[in-house]
C-alpha cells in the first residue's frame, strides 16, 4: 500500500497532468499532459501488489503507450505539414483520421476497447473510478477541438459502434467493475457522437456522465460489491441498497433519473442535424445497457432476504454529506437541466 503522502502526490500530478492538456495551445504540451496522467495512476493501479492488479497495470501502460506513440507521431507530422505545433485539425485527412483514432484508443472506444473491461476488472474500485472518469477527461479535451473539422462519418461509425459493444458486451458480465467499464464504453459513444456538432453538449454529458459513474463507484466500494450477487438487499442497510439500485438505473438512462439528460440532449442534437435513422440505432444500443443494469435490479431484489419490520437497523450511521449530495444530483439532476445548460452557454 502506498503512504498518504505518495498517494496524494500522485493524485495531485494526476490533477497537473489534465491542467496541463486542458491549458495547452500545442500538440507537444498536450501529449506531455497526457504521459503525466499516465505516469502518475500507475502506481495507484500497482498499489495492491496482487497478481491481477499488476496484469491490469501492464495492459494499460502498453495500450496508452500505443495510443501515445501514435498521436505524437501524428502531431509531428501536422507541424511538419503546417509548421507549427498548434492544435489545429489538420488539412491532411490521413494525418486527422490517425490523430482521431488514436485519441479514441486512449478513451477505449469501440473498436480499440479491447483493453478497457480487462484493465477494470483488475483494480479496486476507488482506482477504477479515476480511470473511468478523470482519466477520459483530457483525451474528450482534445477530441473535440479535432473534431470540428473531421468527417463526422469517422467519429460517428465508431461511436454507434461503442453504444452497442457497450450494451452487448455488458450482458454476460457478472462482475460489477466490468459491467462499469462496458457502460463507460456506451457513455463514450454518446459523448463522441456530440463532439463534431456541439461542444457544449459534449461537455454537459461527460460531466454528468462522470458524476454518475463516480456516485456508482463510490456506492459500490461502500457495500464492498465486487460481483452482482453482493448486491442482494441487505437488511441491515436498506436505503444504501436502494439508492444504489436508482443510481444504476440513473446509470443506463432510464427516465425521468439524470442519466437521461444524456440521451436526451444528443438525442435534440442529432435530430437538429437530420441524422434520425443514426438516432434510432443509438436508442436501439442504449436499450441494450439498460437491459442488463435493469436486470442487476431485479437480481437484487429477487434475491433480497426477507424484511419484516421488525428487523433491527443500522441506528447509529455516520452522515455523509458529500455523499448524500452527489446522490441526490445523481438521481434527481434532470429537472435542472435547462438551468444546466443555460449556464454552460453562458460562460
Amino acid at each position: 500500500m502506498l503512504s498518504p503522502l505518495i498517494q496524494s502526490t500522485l493524485l495531485m500530478t494526476l490533477g497537473l497532468g489534465t491542467l496541463v492538456t486542458f491549458s495547452s495551445t500545442s500538440w507537444i504540451l498536450a501529449w506531455i499532459g497526457l504521459e503525466i496522467n499516465t505516469i502518475a495512476i500507475i502506481p495507484l493501479m500497482a498499489k495492491t501488489h496482487h497478481p491481477r492488479s499488476i496484469e491490469a497495470t501492464t495492459k494499460y501502460f502498453i495500450a496508452q503507450s500505443a495510443g501515445s506513440a501514435t498521436l505524437l507521431v501524428t502531431a509531428c507530422l501536422a507541424a511538419w505539414h503546417s509548421g507549427n505545433w498548434a492544435i489545429s485539425p489538420s488539412s491532411d485527412p490521413i494525418i486527422l483520421n490517425a490523430m482521431t483514432l488514436a485519441l479514441m484508443f486512449k478513451l477505449g472506444m469501440a473498436p480499440m476497447h479491447f483493453w478497457l473491461p480487462e484493465v477494470m476488472a483488475g483494480l479496486d474500485l476507488t482506482t477504477g473510478m479515476i480511470l473511468a472518469t478523470w482519466q477520459k477527461l483530457a483525451p474528450i479535451t482534445l477530441l473535440i477541438q479535432i473534431a470540428q473539422d473531421q468527417n463526422n462519418a469517422f467519429i460517428l461509425g465508431p461511436a454507434l459502434l461503442s453504444v452497442f459493444v457497450g450494451g452487448w458486451g455488458g450482458l454476460n458480465q457478472t462482475q460489477t467493475r466490468k459491467i462499469i467499464a462496458y457502460s463507460s464504453i456506451a457513455h463514450m459513444g454518446w459523448i463522441a457522437s456530440m463532439a463534431p456538432f456541439n461542444p457544449t453538449i459534449t461537455w454537459v454529458t461527460t460531466l454528468i456522465y462522470c458524476l454518475l459513474t463516480s456516485t456508482t463507484f463510490i456506492n459500490l466500494n461502500t457495500l464492498k460489491a465486487n460481483k452482482i450477487t453482493a448486491l442482494t438487499m441487505n437488511k441491515h442497510n436498506q436505503i444504501s441498497q436502494m439508492l444504489l439500485l436508482l443510481l444504476l438505473l440513473s446509470l443506463g438512462g432510464l427516465p425521468p433519473l439524470t442519466g437521461f439528460t444524456n440521451k436526451l440532449l444528443a438525442s435534440v442534437e442529432l435530430a437538429n442535424q437530420n441524422l434520425v435513422i443514426y438516432l434510432f440505432m443509438m436508442m436501439m444500443g442504449s436499450l441494450l445497457s439498460l437491459f442488463f443494469y435493469t436486470r442487476m435490479c431485479y437480481l437484487s431484489i429477487i434475491l433480497s432476504p426477507p424484511c419484516p419490520t421488525t428487523n433491527l437497523t443500522l441506528w447509529r450511521v455516520t452522515p455523509n454529506k458529500p455523499m448524500a449530495l452527489m446522490t441526490m444530483l445523481s438521481i434527481n439532476l434532470f429537472i435542472l437541466t435547462p438551468q444546466l445548460m443555460a449556464i454552460f452557454i453562458m460562460y
